[in-house]
């Protein structure tokens, strides 16, 4: 379980002990909140902090860091006795722990109990709340806000050649600035033996175990990707397991996996197999919505309205960018884009006359690289050229 050299350690309730060598590399009382010990090979104070579990009977994890740099810190399990994350502040790493998972509830992190539904309708529809954690003034207890949603509705199904397929597309809706962007549309491929969604994420499904496969980038998609389908192709799944929640009184199930491709969990569900994240970090996500074939579950997220000019809308789809910019008076506004490097992309025409309400706006714009970042500027015209609105954005090019 560790990397790059063989560590011995020593745990019990109270103690949490690991050696790198003849070094120290953690040594923490497990009954203080505040300690001077040792994370990582280094020597401070450190503060615990518990984060409570929303699994009954589980205890709360234990995250211990060092009060004036939070880059180094690990996370304790007290029920399976280890240690989940350790950050050096240099890299992180996630202790693997699902065959612990497995001893203790049964099953196999593998083996799903439901068969993918590979039914999809025009309007099939699923949001994911995410939500950042930090820990509150005291340390003792996360302060959590939600910072985005994202929603993936299906927009069309088809037979290509003989396979049935749909085109799902995701959007992303920024809580704190009232924007909602567009991130494209994607193409789910729906085999005999499995789903392919786009050409790297893959749902398989044989007559003895369902599983979840990431394939990198540089695999070629075709020929059939999912023959033979317990063949692994790049990183495995190193540890998987069920979660269980309740949305509005109705039960839900998740599959969740770590590959040694992210940080962060991946998780689907069998009836809408469409892939979300977590960052491996601070960020966490969980379903609030999902509707399917008039299955109606939790309550869709609405954006707030925002009073003040602003993106409501934004778009950056093959060098077409798309807006829909709300004004709270007639206006004139004008409108740059800057790539990375802080350099301004020419515009044809960059003022734009706005009128009190919703104005939309597309045009083409020259010099646009599909998977680049941009910086979107709304500034106002007159003399003093005020920052109304700056958005990052990432080009993306569409099937």
């Amino acid at each position: 379980q560790t990397t790059g050299f063989i560590r011995k350690q020593g745990q019990n309730t109270d103690q949490i002990e690991h050696w790198k060598g003849d070094e120290i590399w953690h040594s923490i009382n497990r009954k203080k909140d505040i300690q001077n010990g040792v994370l990582c090979g280094k020597k401070g104070k450190i503060k615990r902090l518990q984060i409570q579990s929303n699994i009954p009977g589980i205890p709360p994890t234990e995250q211990y860091n060092f009060e004036n740099d939070t880059n180094y810190f690990i996370t304790y399990r007290p029920e399976l006795h280890v240690i989940e994350i350790e950050s050096n502040g240099k890299e992180q790493r996630r202790y693997l722990i699902g065959h612990l998972y497995e001893n203790m509830t049964g099953e196999t992190g593998i083996s799903l109990n439901k068969k993918i539904d590979k039914t999809f309708n025009t309007g099939d529809r699923m949001q994911i709340l995410y939500t950042s954690e930090k820990p509150d003034s005291s340390g003792k207890s996360l302060i959590q806000r939600p910072a985005q949603v994202m929603e993936y509705e299906i927009t069309k199904t088809f037979n290509e050649l003989g396979t049935e397929q749909a085109n799902y597309r995701t959007w992303l809706f920024d809580i704190k600035s009232g924007t909602r962007e567009r991130l494209g549309d994607n193409l789910i491929s729906i085999f005999e033996d499995g789903i392919m969604l786009g050409n790297q994420l893959i749902v398989g499904d044989s007559s003895l175990k369902c599983h979840l496969r990431v394939i990198p980038e540089n695999v070629e998609a075709f020929p059939h990707p999912l023959f033979p389908i317990l063949e692994i192709y790049g990183p495995s799944i190193e540890s998987a397991w069920i979660e269980s929640d309740t949305l509005n009184g109705i039960p839900i199930q998740t599959n969740s996996y770590w590959t040694s491709l992210y940080s962060g969990r991946i998780n689907w569900i069998p009836e809408f197999p469409v892939i979300w994240r977590d960052n491996g970090e601070s960020v966490r996500g969980q379903m609030i919505f999902f509707s399917k074939s008039g299955r109606v579950v939790g309550t869709p997220y609405q954006m707030k309205e925002n009073p003040e000019t602003h993106i409501r809308e934004i778009s950056l789809q093959d060098s077409e960018l798309q807006l829909s910019i709300f004004s709270s008076e007639n206006q004139s506004v004008i409108l740059s884009v800057f790539n990375a490097s802080g350099e301004q992309i020419p515009l044809e025409n960059s003022k734009l006359d706005l009128k009190k309400g919703l104005t939309e706006n597309g045009r083409k714009i020259s010099g646009i690289q599909a998977g680049s970042e941009y910086v979107v500027k709304l500034n106002s015209s007159t003399k003093k050229a005020e920052l109304i609105q700056e958005y990052r954005i990432v080009s993306r090019s569409n099937p």
